[in-house]
């Protein structure tokens, strides 16, 4: 189109001569060639070119298809369709000097295809015009090198030139477009049931395009500013994705009923090939690029992130509830009056600012990427941390496969797999704000071999009393081993003894530990719907601890202070019956509070 624009002087009527040859005859040609290209490119330029046929609006006077049966090709076909070349020019003018169009200002295919590739580039780049100041990072992924941009429109143009080409590249049209996608409700959350702004224009010559009529036109873009604020409408009953689309469009007045087979049209020729919309099959829903919420799903889950940010104090949360605090407010979202229905009540007792430089806790995302790419680090414990009585043995120094970041409690924790060069190694956690780490080194693993780490660490991590996972190699595979008496080899049976104050407090805790490794006896009331499965045991014959609660736990739980610190809340209301070395440690524990008040 830019071509022909510019040879638009000449006053040359030009045809354009579409070969249509079938794919694998393309494919075939190409080998007899001696310079071939590959097959990606052959089907990738078949593919553009059925997603964008040549037509009349792009300059020419007419546009035929030559049929290629075969591979075989025909002369005969061109010149006689080139015989009427004048009568097609006739007839076209005609038309649409006659036609009952209303036509608009996208009415010219070059204004029209500039607004899409608008649109598409707002959905695929999210904070396009301020990238320069933002995300340099993701406009320099865009224009391999950031130019000289002094305002949001002169970003816009540079991206629209390097992706779409400098035809569509104008800056007092596209700033003009931006105002128009923000009035009509496209980009902003203002008028969205309103019709769209157009007007009437008379061109003195016009060759039209699909949605050169302002009807078809306020179709398609309604039916883009529905996706984007409504995705996902999906209804099983109305017979799927288009159907209840069409039923919402037709609902909003914005289409009849007989518009089913256009709505496809519109989505398989032009929103999916503009990239508007994905380009696969959405059988549960239409949604646009990152536009996957509604304005009330997004202003939940801001307050969800908002409770989030305050209470676990994550820099990289942070960073990410900043941005989508400042991308609320520009879409006019209000998020100043959003009340915090929300809010975790433990937190980090950890103060990022004061750690050393060093410190994994501030190089979140350089951890972040060792996990995703499965590489080894070396760990260092920062001298002089606090440890608890098990860890003491643990290594000042070694190399381990990070595998996640967990908040447990009190703080974010790293889980990790020592590095055992092909064994299994020792699965466990540490405080973040108590490590250090040096580059990663080249060796690494595949994803399906950390997520096979991840989902076993999981495991361990959900049947223990809490964060400690033992110091043995062994105990541990024998643990999530499949053979149910190596399992059992490793796990020990703690039973507790309660009275009815402590019990009615530890009966509405079902999930504390997984349902399979519990077991109480029965409920105190039924005012909870609990399952209640787990009440099975008999009751004790002990007159002030008449309650029996038991727990099948890995045996490295019973040196985990989180279970020690949840029994010794209970005070005297509970009492160890098993295992007895638990029991002792209590009972010490009891002792020393009681000499440090003597």
């Amino acid at each position: 189109m830019s071509l022909l624009i510019k040879l638009n002087v000449l006053n040359i009527q030009w045809i354009a001569w579409h070969l249509n040859t079938p794919l694998d005859i393309c494919k075939i040609w190409n080998k007899k060639r001696k310079r071939q290209v590959s097959d990606e490119i052959i089907a990738n330029y078949h593919q553009y070119l059925k997603d964008f046929p040549a037509i009349p609006a792009e300059g020419f006077t007419a546009v035929h298809t030559i049929h290629t049966a075969a591979g075989k090709f025909d002369i005969n076909q061109i010149i006689e369709k080139t015989k009427i070349v004048s009568k097609t020019q006739t007839n076209r003018t005609n038309r649409t000097q006659n036609s009952q169009v209303q036509l608009h200002q996208y009415s010219r295919l070059l204004d029209f295809e500039r607004l899409m590739h608008l649109i598409a580039l707002i959905i695929q780049y999210p904070g396009i015009g301020a990238l320069y100041q933002n995300e340099p990072s993701t406009l320099t992924q865009i224009l391999s090198s950031i130019p000289k941009i002094n305002s949001e429109v002169e970003e816009v143009c540079a991206c629209i030139a390097k992706l779409y080409g400098k035809i569509y590249a104008d800056g007092d049209a596209i700033a003009a477009d931006l105002e128009w996608l923000e009035q009509n409700g496209i980009t902003s959350a203002n008028n969205l049931n309103n019709d769209l702004d157009l007007y009437n224009i008379e061109y003195e010559e016009l060759t039209t395009h699909a949605y050169s009529d302002q009807n078809a036109f306020s179709r398609l873009l309604k039916t883009i500013r529905l996706v984007i604020h409504h995705p996902f409408l999906f209804d099983s009953q109305q017979g799927g994705s288009l159907k209840t689309l069409v039923t919402e469009l037709v609902n909003r007045k914005i289409i009849d009923d007989e518009y089913l087979d256009r709505i496809r049209s519109d989505i398989d020729k032009y929103l999916k090939p503009y990239k508007i919309l994905p380009n696969f099959s959405l059988r549960r829903g239409y949604f646009a690029g990152t536009a996957l919420l509604n304005q009330n799903e997004l202003s939940k889950v801001f307050n969800i992130l908002q409770s989030q940010v305050i209470t676990f104090d994550d820099p990289l949360t942070l960073q990410v509830y900043e941005n989508f605090k400042e991308r609320m407010i520009l879409s006019k979202f209000t998020v100043e009056d959003v009340y915090p229905l929300r809010a975790i009540g433990n937190r980090s007792i950890v103060d990022v600012k004061h750690l050393p430089f060093g410190a994994l806790l501030k190089r979140l995302e350089f951890l972040e990427e060792a996990i995703i790419n499965g590489k080894i680090l070396e760990l260092k414990n920062v001298v002089e941390t606090a440890k608890f009585p098990n860890w003491e043995n643990q290594e000042s120094i070694f190399m381990a496969y990070p595998l996640q970041i967990v908040f447990h409690n009190v703080a974010w924790y790293l889980g990790y797999e020592f590095y055992q060069d092909g064994k299994p190694g020792l699965f466990g956690y540490q405080r973040l704000d108590r490590l250090i780490a040096s580059n990663y080194s080249q060796q690494g693993r595949s994803t399906k071999l950390q997520e096979k780490s991840l989902k076993k660490l999981n495991k361990l991590y959900n049947s223990s009393a809490g964060i400690f996972l033992g110091s043995s190699v062994s105990d541990q595979q024998k643990f999530l081993s499949s053979n149910k008496l190596e399992r059992q080899s490793v796990e020990v049976a703690v039973e507790l003894w309660c009275n009815d104050y402590s019990f009615k407090f530890i009966s509405e805790g079902t999930r504390r530990f997984p349902t399979e490794q519990l077991a109480m006896s029965p409920l105190l009331s039924s005012y909870n719907q609990i399952d209640k499965s787990i009440f099975k045991l008999p009751r004790t014959s002990d007159a002030v601890f008449p309650n029996r609660f038991q727990v099948k736990l890995p045996k490295w739980s019973l040196s985990d202070i989180d279970l020690k610190r949840w029994i010794l809340g209970f005070g005297g209301n509970i009492r160890v019956v098993q295992p007895d070395s638990l029991a002792n440690e209590i009972k010490l524990t009891g002792e020393n509070i009681l000499k440090a008040y003597e």
